[in-house]
């Protein structure tokens, strides 16, 4: 049985790229929300620098929050395991389920931006790219899926 993990380092890195892709949409929503609490008549009417202080406070506690959730998502990271042996694979997180697929049920394996996506009839699995020995992992499930279509 082989066992894959995150190191501290890998963790922060694929805790950074989640981040990334929803940066876009936390500060899009929250200019949307800044700008729609502008228009109401009661906004208006209070001074600029009154104004500038919520906004600053809002950027700081918007900062704060993504930094604390890169901080918790890291952690979470460093517990997730991928078990692999000579007929399965296993997902283990402490956050969620274990997820256990068989090999040789896997339908697709395919390589994406984000990682390797695992496929079967009724489960699917996401391996990211920044795990530990991905590389290794990833050889090890295309030898199976060879050994399997011959």
């Amino acid at each position: 049985m082989k066992v894959f993990k995150f190191s501290q380092e890998s963790a922060k890195k694929a805790a950074e790229a989640e981040m990334r892709s929803r940066l876009p949409l936390i500060l899009t929503s929250g200019f949307a929300g800044f700008i729609l609490a502008l228009r109401q008549p009661e906004m208006q009417r209070m001074n600029t620098a009154v104004l500038a202080i919520i906004a600053f406070s809002l950027f700081g506690v918007l900062a704060f929050s993504i930094w604390l959730g890169l901080k918790r998502r890291a952690k979470a990271l460093l517990k997730h395991v991928y078990k692999v042996d000579e007929t399965s694979i296993e997902s283990i997180s402490a956050s969620a389920q274990s997820v256990k697929m068989d090999l040789d049920k896997i339908e697709s394996a395919e390589v994406g931006k984000k990682g390797l996506t695992l496929k079967s009839n009724s489960q699917k699995m996401l391996i990211p790219k920044h795990l530990d020995g991905f590389e290794e992992l990833s050889n090890m499930i295309s030898a199976t899926q060879a050994q399997a279509k011959n």
